[in-house]
């Protein structure tokens, strides 16, 4: 598969684009103020700089949106016109100093970076701590054998959209989640929120996750 990451310079995006290329995906990477460091992102996916990043998107069956959470609209913005593309949103809108969300509880990220790029089709998962992904190869799981991965809860109100991106985090090395339509974002950025509290705040680090796991029915 085709895939641009927007912000392929930053740690989330950079390794995004690592996993992806090591599962045979081709990797393109831009938006990014270190040439250098976007350079050596795309050599390490063996993939390309875009130097032309509207014609990039255009090329690209799968748009990554791996940028703070400010310049998420500036990158969006660069990309020239989404329509009917996939968006594969990876943001949270943290604020500033980690203390909350800008937006939650009657509306999401997700759902705000869709209203900015009408007609494109947003798929709202957020990858895991990066961290967690440096920590293995690009080719390995992300949790030793017997640990269930972390979960990625996927949203997006275009179930063919939806299945892509489940299907992309899966290769990250995750356990993919089907959440169900974009508006559940309000349910799961809260869950980033939350490992950020427990990970910086509480002192657990930020090797940790949040997988499902699913028990028997009592009969």
């Amino acid at each position: 598969m085709r895939i641009l990451v927007i912000g392929g310079a930053g740690n989330i995006g950079a390794l995004i684009a690592r996993r992806l290329a090591a599962r045979g995906h081709a990797v393109a990477v831009g938006f990014g103020r270190d040439a250098a460091k976007l350079e050596a992102v795309a050599k390490e996916a063996r993939g390309t700089v875009a130097s032309d990043l509207p014609a990039a998107a255009r090329d690209a069956e799968v748009v990554v949106l791996a940028v703070p959470w400010g310049a998420a609209k500036p990158a969006l913005d660069a990309c020239g016109d989404l329509l009917g593309k996939v968006i594969w949103d990876c943001t949270n809108p943290l604020l500033p100093d980690l203390s909350g969300l800008s937006i939650g509880t009657t509306d999401s990220g997700g759902e705000q970076v869709a209203r900015w790029v009408p007609g494109a089709r947003v798929v709202k998962a957020v990858p895991p701590f990066a961290d967690l992904m440096a920590a293995a190869p690009p080719d390995a799981p992300l949790t030793p054998a017997g640990l269930p991965p972390p979960a990625v809860f996927v949203c997006a109100d275009d179930a063919a959209a939806r299945g892509t991106v489940l299907a992309l985090a899966a290769d990250l090395g995750a356990g993919a989640v089907d959440a169900g339509p974009l508006a559940v974002a309000r349910c799961t950025e809260p869950v980033g929120l939350l490992l950020i509290k427990l990970g910086y705040a509480q002192g657990l680090g930020p090797m940790i996750g949040a997988p499902l796991l699913r028990y028997a029915e009592t009969p």
